[in-house]
């Protein structure tokens, strides 16, 4: 038996793993993202070149999953922004590409009515 390394938890558990010092992932998360020691191994993480190595792939990764989007955003940097395509709102649009294969056609939508598009109701 060992005892959960977290402050306000320190229940008893059986390690389903030899390095196992917290009864739940949701105490490691919480131990991990919370105190001063956890947010110090972290920072600490990310200059090891094991982490460097990770985000590489991961982002490698990214790229080849989401080419068209990656070219049309670089298409489009430099368009000037617009206000939103909605009517009677005036607020500051974002660039939406409603199909990445065709990266010149984009509409301007405010962040509300941008988030709403891909989240909500789709209203538009």
């Amino acid at each position: 038996m060992s005892i959960c390394k977290l402050e306000s938890c320190k229940k008893e558990f059986v390690p389903t793993r030899k390095d196992n010092v917290f009864c739940s992932h949701k105490c490691g998360y919480k131990y991990n993202h919370k105190t001063e020691k956890g947010k110090m191994i972290r920072e600490k993480y990310k200059t090891t070149k094991a982490y460097k190595e990770k985000r590489k792939k991961s982002n490698r990764k990214y790229r080849e999953n989401n080419y068209l989007k990656i070219r049309a955003q670089r298409l489009v940097r430099d368009f000037p922004i617009e206000e939103c395509e909605v009517p009677n709102c005036s607020d500051i649009g974002e660039k939406h590409h409603d199909d990445y294969s065709k990266p010149l056609e984009i509409r301007y939508l405010c962040n509300r009515h941008h988030n709403d598009f891909h989240w909500g109701a789709n209203r538009l």
